[in-house]
């Protein structure tokens, strides 16, 4: 009667599994073809995002360009030189050397024009080659917006400049950086420039967009088929595109591409793989059928023994549960943590001890990091680590990776012997060892240990077993994660420091270094001027030595400026020779005040005899003093007292520079030594600078074997003290000892 029942019950199983074949079909597809249809979705949407991202990057390439040219006619245009050779009066040879060939040779300008008063052209040249003003290429809205500028400055914007999009007759668009010619003054002054608004003319550089700038674009930033059209028919043929607009608005074009969407490869492949992979689907529904009734032999038969597996799976997942219930392991300290998971451990499995070893595979040391020990509390620890590599047996075990179960009464097993070497009681009879593993790595083990020598280890305490330990590997991952993501914070937040301070010298590089050359440019004023006379005035004579002098320093500081901006650091090879102390000092101050020629310096210089003659390497010394001496006098009020001392301290000349000038908080003073720092930011500073002088000069001083100091208060001046071995003789042979 049983076995009736039992064939009844298969049989209707049976009848249900043929009829939930139909349904179950019917779900496959469904599902199948909701897969599909997402994957469609996610495809699309890709390709949309995909379209979108790339017309933002170009926009920001354009934009940029837009930007690089403004800054360069701007550059340009507020030249002192620029208003008088191509306003006051129009020299074409000047203008054909620095706005035409130069311009249109050294960056992507390729047309540059001058625009009279009468929105004229008055000086043409277009791809390095100077054309008549009738001859010049005409764009289709270049007055308009020239009239616009005027207004600009009439209503009051003296900076009156633009950078947009002009289209030729020729068809081609061009980004047109245009500004007025107005200067800074420099070497002028404001009653020289009267021009009112209708008078006023401006310097413009012309950038092709379409053509060669175009497919540069394209490779270098991955637009395949970038193009323009002029028309709107062409510029739909492609799936990108963007529309290009002059200064009011007005649509000239549309840039097109090509871009790589992934999405619609995405959808070919899925569409080729479909109809495999639903005969495949429908396969296996059929063999599921059939192994359907397959498992009606296995059910009966494993109840039973699942349910029992149930019940203990349940009780070591209560373990687990109470392991990391409440305060969450990862915020307890290491010894916390693994004092409670010992402890819950021995609990859960019914055992006597627990012990914890971590290796550390730099030092092949094994650590004991901790031990519970219900039977005896108070064990004495005989030894907290050891090589691994000593213990063979240990370290095969530790690089299988897997659990080993062994017991103290078998015949050669040397971990028994181990476990006797490290605890002064009884070894257990019976112990289980499971290996801690780390990404594949080994990470130390762990010794299970009972007392009961018929303590038997089930497939459900190996388990529970193997648990504790991937939780106790994850404890010292979190604790090694801990302390590497504070060392890489560490250096995010002085990387972060580094770069910002870069940023603000690069932001101010290109204006400061031009501020040398004002002392070149005065000097040849005076000479073209002939205010001393003919060329033979001896004034004339020194005039000259300085400004050759002035121009090999400021290649020499551009040479340095770069190399420190673009290598981070650098070796200078010294070459030393005898100098006179004083008269390098007395140049140094001659080209200070030629470059703060606004001011006012009061200077003294005293030279002890003992040092008017001291061995150094003369560009080096030369760039020491230009920066210390210029930064008195730039770092001064506008009557600037300085005075400079130069006196002997046993074998080293102690050179004193004082002056009267703002000073340094105390706060910055150690900071004022390091590369492109400065005392106050690009934003808020009033003094011009790019934070690299003490920095160079303290590396220039400590290359000849010196040593540099200050001493300031704030609004009551700066000492600043230089000490320098007379001789470089013993420095030399040093530095060639070192190999430098």
């Amino acid at each position: 009667m049983r076995e009736e029942k039992l064939l009844q019950v298969h049989r209707e199983i049976q009848n249900s599994l043929k009829a939930l074949l139909l349904p179950l079909f019917a779900f496959t597809i469904g599902t199948f073809l909701l897969v599909f249809l997402t994957i469609w979705y996610i495809a699309d949407e890709q390709d949309r995002i995909e379209i979108q991202e790339s017309r933002d990057l170009l926009l920001t390439i354009l934009e940029q360009e837009n930007e690089e040219s403004l800054l360069r006619v701007q550059d340009y245009a507020i030249w002192d030189t620029a208003y008088e050779k191509l306003v006051l009066d129009l020299d074409a040879d000047w203008a054909a050397d620095n706005i035409g060939q130069y311009i249109h040779v050294t960056f992507p300008e390729k047309r540059s024009y001058v625009i009279g008063p009468g929105n004229e052209i008055v000086y043409a040249a277009e791809e390095g080659v100077r054309l008549l003003p009738e001859r010049a290429s005409r764009y289709s809205n270049l007055g308009d917006i020239i009239t616009h500028l005027r207004s600009q400055f009439k209503n009051g914007d003296g900076r009156a400049r633009l950078s947009t999009y002009v289209t030729d007759f020729d068809g081609g668009i061009w980004i047109a950086a245009i500004s007025v010619i107005k200067p800074d003054f420099a070497e002028l002054t404001e009653a020289d420039f009267t021009q009112t608004s209708d008078e006023l003319s401006f310097l413009v550089f012309m950038r092709q967009i379409n053509g060669l700038n175009l497919e540069n674009i394209g490779r270098d930033f991955g637009f395949p088929e970038l193009s323009f059209y002029a028309d709107e028919l062409n510029a739909y043929k492609k799936p990108a595109s963007i529309f290009m607009y002059d200064f009011m608005g007005k649509p000239l074009g549309t840039v097109t591409w090509t871009p790589a969407l992934l999405g619609q490869q995405l959808i070919n492949q899925t569409l080729k793989n479909s109809a495999v992979l639903l005969l495949i689907l429908i396969g296996l529904m059929a063999f599921v059928w059939a192994k359907g009734f397959n498992l009606l032999k296995i059910v009966n038969t494993t109840f039973n023994e699942l349910n029992e597996s149930r019940r203990i799976a349940k009780m070591y997942e209560k373990g687990i549960t109470e392991l990391v219930d409440g305060e969450f392991l990862y915020e307890l300290s290491v010894y916390e943590a693994l004092q409670k998971i010992t402890v819950n451990a021995a609990r859960t499995l019914g055992i006597d001890r627990v012990t914890i070893w971590r290796y550390d595979n730099k030092t092949d040391i094994m650590h004991n990091m901790f031990v519970h020990d219900a039977v005896n509390p108070e064990a004495e620890q005989k030894m907290l680590e050891f090589k691994l590599s000593e213990h063979a047996d240990l370290d095969k075990v530790v690089s299988g990776g897997e659990p080993v179960e062994f017991y103290s009464e078998a015949k050669n097993t040397n971990l028994v012997e181990f476990d006797k070497n490290w605890w002064s009681e009884k070894v257990p009879p019976t112990m289980l060892s499971v290996p801690i593993v780390r990404h594949k790595l080994k990470g130390g083990i762990i010794f299970f240990s009972s007392y009961d020598r018929d303590y038997d280890w089930t497939p459900e305490k190996l388990r529970f077993a193997a648990a504790i330990t991937d939780i106790v590997s994850l404890i010292m991952e979190g604790h090694a994660r801990n302390i590497i993501e504070t060392e890489l914070r560490a250096a995010k937040n002085r990387a972060e420091a580094a770069n910002a301070a870069k940023t603000d010298f690069l932001a101010n590089m290109s204006h400061e270094l031009r501020t040398p050359l004002n002392a070149i440019i005065g000097f040849s004023d005076i000479m073209n001027q002939k205010i001393f006379g003919d060329l033979g005035a001896e004034q004339y004579t020194e005039y000259t030595k300085d400004i050759n002098v002035s121009a090999r320093h400021l290649l020499s500081l551009i040479n340095d400026i770069l190399e420190v901006s673009k290598h981070e650091s650098g070796k200078f090879e010294l070459h030393p020779e005898e100098i006179s102390l004083e008269e390098e000092l007395n140049h140094a101050v001659r080209v200070a005040r030629g470059r703060f020629m606004e001011k006012k310096a009061i200077v003294t210089i005293d030279v002890s005899p003992e040092v008017e003659v001291i061995e150094a390497d003369i560009k080096c010394f030369r760039q020491i003093a230009m920066n210390l001496i210029s930064n008195a006098i730039k770092f001064s009020k506008d009557a600037c007292i300085l005075e400079i001392t130069a006196s002997q301290e046993n074998d080293y000349v102690c050179l004193t520079i004082k002056d009267n000038g703002i000073g340094i908080p105390k706060e910055m003073q150690k900071k004022v030594f390091e590369a492109f720092a400065q005392v106050e930011n690009v934003f808020t500073r009033i003094y011009e600078g790019t934070g690299l002088g003490l920095a160079i000069t303290k590396g220039l001083v400590e290359l000849h074997g010196g040593n540099i100091s200050l001493e300031s208060m704030p609004d009551e001046g700066t000492t600043i003290i230089v000490r320098l071995p007379i001789s470089q003789e013993e420095i030399c042979q040093k530095r060639q000892a070192a190999g430098l």
